[in-house]
C-alpha cells in the first residue's frame, strides 16, 4: 500500500519494502519506471494515431514492432519478478491484508495476486512472440511512395 505521491512511503509501515527502500539501481523506484514505460507507450499511441503521420514506411512499423516485442518480453519478466516478491514477502510474514488481518486472508490475497501475475506474464510472452512473427512478416514489405495514402476504397473516398 505504497502512496506514489510520497516517493515510496508505505502508509502502514514507513519506507516501502524492497532493496534500497524501493529504489532501483538507476535511482528510480519500480513504480516510477513502470509509469515512465506506460507514458512512453501512450506517447507512441498518440504519435501513430493519424494514418497520415507517425509511420512513413513499412520499415518504421518493422522497427516499432521489434521494440514492442522487447517491451512485451520485459513486461513478462517484470510481472514475474513482482509475483516472486509478493510470494517471498508473504512467506516471510511481511504482508498483511488491510481488510482481514488473519494469516489466511493475506495468504489468499498474495496467492491470488501471484497467480494473476503469472497469467499476465504468460500473455505478455505470447504477445512478444506474436509481435516477433508480425515483425518478420512486415520485414518482407516495401513501401511505394507513389501510391496515395491513406488508401480509401472508391465508394468511401468522399466520406472522409
Amino acid at each position: 500500500m505504497t502512496d506514489s505521491l510520497t516517493n515510496g512511503t508505505d502508509k502502514m509501515t514507513g519506507p516501502a519494502l524492497g532493496a534500497g527502500g524501493g529504489t532501483a539501481a538507476h535511482g528510480s523506484s519500480p513504480a516510477q519506471l513502470a509509469r515512465t514505460a506506460a507514458e512512453a507507450v501512450r506517447a507512441l499511441n498518440h504519435a501513430t494515431m493519424d494514418p497520415d503521420g507517425g509511420y512513413g514506411y513499412a520499415g518504421d512499423v518493422y522497427d516499432v514492432l521489434g521494440d514492442l516485442c522487447d517491451v512485451a518480453d520485459y513486461l513478462s519478466q517484470a510481472v514475474t519478478q513482482a509475483a516472486r516478491w509478493l510470494t517471498q514477502a508473504d512467506a516471510a510474514g511481511r504482508l498483511s491484508d488491510v481488510d482481514d488481518r488473519s494469516a489466511r486472508g493475506t495468504l489468499l490475497t498474495a496467492a491470488e495476486a501471484a497467480s494473476m501475475l503469472a497469467s499476465a506474464a504468460r500473455y505478455a510472452a505470447v504477445a512478444g512472440s506474436d509481435l516477433a512473427t508480425a515483425q518478420c512478416a512486415v520485414g518482407r514489405l516495401a513501401t511505394d511512395d507513389s501510391a496515395p495514402f491513406p488508401y480509401l476504397p472508391a465508394d468511401t473516398a468522399g466520406a472522409r
